[in-house]
């Protein structure tokens, strides 16, 4: 009976055993990619490979078979074991596959656990720009068209927080005129700092949210900062320390 039992076992299919491939040994590098060609992509490095096999390529469509992210994939964060990438569009205008503006993929294994065209549920234009996690239930999404919170529970945009939205409407320059109105309403990186989401609005300059209500409590303008009428923020970030650093646009 021992015999025969290892027998059977070694007769399996070798897939059997194989372990899911994770990706804990590196870093994510999110592609934007092509466009006009080809859906955007992820990459990862294994800098301390010892057989020099530093790369692997698209790892997210290997990982789900027949599936892609978004056009134009803005940015990428990992929250409690979720990676959360924002794109443009849902699909690039060469690509085959329609892939999503929300993508959110298992950190470890690349497997996708959800994916929206849609950021607006009302299906009207609005393009992704970035994401922040608050805790494990609550996220924020920043668009072309203000920012908007994200049930992690449930995949679900719940709305739009009032004061964050774009003035000039949602599709005002068309999606791709970096000079538009579109994109200069528009809002961009967001950080979660002492109990607070920030968030980098291209028009109004750096809104305050209070995440336990989600409203809108204060804006940092920044024209008047550094003595120029028309100079607005470009992005906002945070340091080791704690403490936000800004860029500033001409205007």
């Amino acid at each position: 009976m021992k015999i025969l039992y290892a027998f059977l076992m070694g007769t399996l299919p070798l897939c059997a055993f194989s372990a899911e491939k994770e990706y804990t040994d590196g870093v994510f590098i999110v592609n934007e990619d092509w466009y006009g060609h080809s859906n955007s992509s992820i990459n990862f490095l294994h800098p301390d490979d010892p057989d020099g096999n530093y790369w692997d390529y698209r790892i997210f469509r290997e990982a789900n078979p027949g599936k892609e992210l978004g056009c134009t994939n803005q940015y990428g964060a990992i929250h409690r074991g979720r990676f959360y990438l924002i794109a443009k569009q849902e699909r690039d205008p060469g690509a085959t596959v329609t892939g999503g503006r929300i993508t959110v993929a298992d950190a470890r294994t690349m497997k996708m656990l959800y994916q929206s065209t849609l950021i607006d549920p009302s299906g009207m234009q609005c393009d992704g720009r970035a994401f922040a996690g608050y805790d494990d239930h609550k996220g924020y999404i920043s668009t072309s068209h203000g920012v908007w919170v994200f049930d992690l529970d449930n995949y679900r945009v719940k709305g739009m927080i009032d004061g964050t939205e774009n003035p000039n409407g949602y599709s005002a320059g068309g999606n791709t005129n970096s000079a538009g109105a579109l994109y200069h309403g528009q809002c961009g990186s967001m950080v979660i700092a002492g109990g607070a989401l920030f968030v980098a609005h291209q028009e109004y300059g750096l809104i305050k949210i209070d995440p336990t209500t989600d409203t809108h409590t204060a804006t940092f303008t920044i024209g008047d900062k550094v003595g120029h009428d028309g100079a607005g923020i470009g992005s906002v970030v945070k340091a080791k320390d704690g403490s936000l650093w800004l860029s500033v646009t001409a205007d």
